[in-house]
């Protein structure tokens, strides 16, 4: 029995898992050989050596010596984890406002998601690539074929305007055919 809830739910929580915290899959094994049921009580209810336990533990809380446990493997892969994905943030913040790259894509998208948006979706690389560079803006339009120095000018030829994707997906004439379709 332990009045830890918290305790108690982290090992449930981890019982179905394929890769377990190292210490809960000592208990767990421990508890299946001894055909030992793990019970939440809540504190200080008069159970039989609950007061005793919790005396024992501000008296370790107050002597000298020390105790020092291993981090335990999945504390410490999470941990790693997160702080990756902190720095990953930190500089995606930093170059897309000290470096101006990547604005126009930081208005659709201003964090790193932990999933491509993509993820799940029945989409090859092409459509993936194809999409994001219309995310962000980085099509082969005139316009930017233009940027590049690929084009004389940015201006449609069948429109007399800037050819860009919108231009191109909304409103050129040469595409109008196309677009009926969808």
């Amino acid at each position: 029995m332990t009045d830890s809830r918290v305790g108690c739910e982290f090992i449930l929580d981890q019982m179905d898992k394929k890769v377990r915290d190292y210490l809960i899959n000592q208990i767990l094994v421990l508890a299946a050989a001894t055909m030992t049921s793990i019970q939440w009580i809540p504190g200080h209810t008069g159970v039989r050596g609950n007061e005793m336990a919790d005396q024992l533990a501000k008296q370790a809380l107050e002597g000298d010596i020390i105790c020092t446990n291993k981090i335990l493997l999945h504390d410490a892969v999470w941990y790693f984890q997160r702080r990756s994905e902190e720095d990953a943030q930190q500089w995606y913040l930093d170059y897309s406002s000290e470096l101006g790259k990547g604005r126009k894509y930081f208005q659709i998208q201003n964090t790193i998601p932990h999933r491509p948006w993509h993820f799940k979706l029945d989409l090859n690389n092409k459509e993936v690539r194809t999409l994001n560079r219309l995310l962000s803006g980085h099509d082969f339009s005139r316009y930017w074929l233009f940027k590049m120095k690929l084009a004389d000018d940015c201006i449609c030829e069948s429109c007399d305007v800037t050819e860009d994707a919108e231009h191109i997906i909304f409103y050129c004439v040469k595409y109008a055919a196309t677009r009926q379709l969808y």
